[in-house]
């Protein structure tokens, strides 16, 4: 993700990664499945803020991303991050996918 970069070798891993997905076949959720994964994940995370898992004021995120077919609902595909971090990660994220379109 965006801190695998050592000593320059970010494309390298962005290289890989593409090729994982695209060669392994898997899908990137389109609509009306994103909708959804992405419907479920948010109710389930203010739940787990609701139930006290985790902090209000943060976001949760989803270490495998929804949209690349990560579980909405699993704890442990979660994390809490504070907004700034969250976006920086969710960015990466999109020009992920964005490359990934490009290669179909």
């Amino acid at each position: 993700m965006p801190n695998l970069c050592i000593f320059g070798v970010c494309l390298l891993a962005k290289i890989l990664i593409i090729k994982l997905l695209v060669y392994s076949r898997k899908a990137i959720l389109e609509n009306p499945e994103y909708a959804t994964a992405r419907n479920l994940a948010n109710r389930t995370n203010e739940l787990l803020k609701k139930q006290g898992i985790f902090p209000r004021g943060v976001d949760i995120h989803e270490i495998h991303p929804v949209k690349f077919g990560g579980s909405p609902t699993d704890i442990a595909n979660k994390i809490a991050l504070p907004r700034p971090t969250h976006t920086h990660y969710t960015n990466w994220w999109n020009r992920l996918q964005k490359d990934i379109t490009k290669i179909r």
